[in-house]
């Protein structure tokens, strides 16, 4: 409690008060003369000369008491978040610190005299409602949302709520990721507040992420690590790459990757903060590379050998065989014979088109020379011929005249 003289008294009241102690003010300098007329000090006495007990926003309204050695009116004002009346009846309107002023006023006999004592009215307790939440990540941002009830049960306006990563002052706005958070339901106002902590938790979705399937031709190199990572896959609607850490990504195939065929490629070391991840395997083809044929000229124009003909070729690389496809035609006989050139090999393909042209075969043909005495008929002269497979065939003679002219029959004369 501290006394204060008149003097130190006025000047506080300039100061400070206002509103219910306007007329103790008016009251004071309108009687100037009689604040430090006399000389006899008047000592107050409040609260037994105890500080008065501070209080909480709602408390019931409570009676200051204040005495004097002198039988002058004591008075009351007050500053701050209360009112007091004549009585010395205090009536908390709000929080805050509140200072009490007791005063006696001067006459011709005693000194202006004041006191005064200043006590804190805490906030009111808020009781805030809010539960833990644990909701599976799927993306989106999570909240937790409370409400808010004062002292005596009426309901108040939404209370906030902020979040740090548990066990971390890392404050998150608006918590979208995995993790477990720190949620502060909290309420305040002038006069009142509350708070509540509770857990928020994302827990992590399952994801499977599957390697696509991917093609080399035949010879070429592996497909790097960024070329499978943009062929990952997804079987939860929204997620990608960005998802999952690649930093540690890899592909392991079922067999060293060599000959054209298919290979099982299983990727591993995906690691997500939101996702608990299953890797699935994708494929990868080796497709034949492109060879080339180059046909010999001279094996397209051949003679007949009663066999069954193909041109010859060259490949490039070499030594690989080439299939020649006649479109079901027997190239035996003397001919022309459309034909489709392919490369039969396990890594390369190529065709190319030709004809093969079979003409026929030449064979001897054996006869004698024959000298004959005129008769009157005609004579003749006969021969003989064998064919490539030694079968015999038809001989037809045709005869000339001294100058060479093709005479139509056998000569007579």
């Amino acid at each position: 409690m501290k006394k204060t003289n008149g003097t130190k008294l006025g000047t506080t009241f300039k100061r400070f008060i206002t509103g219910t102690i306007v007329m103790a003010t008016a009251m004071l300098f309108a009687l100037p003369g009689k604040v430090s007329a006399g000389d006899t000090v008047q000592n107050i006495t409040v609260n037994g000369g105890q500080d008065l007990p501070d209080k909480t926003y709602g408390d019931a309204d409570f009676q200051v008491a204040a005495t004097s050695d002198s039988d002058q009116t004591i008075y009351f004002a007050a500053q701050g978040p209360a009112s007091i009346d004549s009585s010395g009846n205090v009536t908390i309107t709000g929080a805050g610190d509140v200072t009490v002023f007791v005063y006696q006023l001067g006459n011709s006999t005693y000194k202006f005299a004041s006191v005064s004592d200043t006590f804190n009215v805490a906030k009111a307790a808020v009781t805030i409602s809010a539960d833990a939440k644990s909701v599976e990540y799927y993306g989106a941002a999570q909240s937790i949302t409370g409400t808010a009830t004062d002292s005596v049960g009426n309901a108040l306006s939404a209370p906030t709520t902020t979040y740090v990563i548990k066990g971390t002052k890392t404050a998150v706005a608006s918590p979208t990721n995995a993790g477990v958070y720190t949620a502060t339901v909290s309420y305040s106002d002038d006069n009142q507040e509350g708070s509540k902590v509770v857990d928020l938790t994302i827990t992590k979705a399952d994801l499977t992420v599957t390697l696509g399937n991917l093609s080399i031709v035949y010879g070429d190199d592996e497909p790097n690590d960024a070329r499978w990572i943009s062929s990952l896959q997804f079987d939860v609607n929204g997620a990608s790459v960005s998802d999952v850490d690649t930093a540690n990504f890899s592909v392991a195939y079922d067999n060293a990757v060599s000959d054209v065929g298919n290979y099982v490629a299983t990727p591993s070391g995906l690691t997500s903060t939101n996702y608990n991840l299953t890797h699935a395997a994708g494929q990868l083809a080796v497709t034949k590379a492109t060879g080339t044929i180059t046909l010999d000229a001279n094996s397209l124009a051949v003679s007949y050998t009663a066999n069954a003909q193909a041109p010859s070729s060259s490949t490039t690389p070499a030594n690989m065989a080439v299939v020649y496809d006649f479109g079901g035609a027997d190239p035996t006989a003397v001919g022309s014979y459309p034909f489709t050139a392919s490369l039969n090999n396990t890594n390369y393909e190529g065709t190319l088109d030709g004809t093969l042209v079979i003409s026929k075969a030449t064979v001897a043909v054996t006869a004698a020379d024959s000298t004959v005495q005129y008769d009157g008929t005609a004579q003749e002269i006969t021969g003989t011929a064998t064919s490539l497979s030694n079968t015999a065939l038809s001989v037809v003679t045709t005869y000339k005249d001294a100058s060479g002219a093709v005479l139509s029959s056998a000569p007579i004369n």
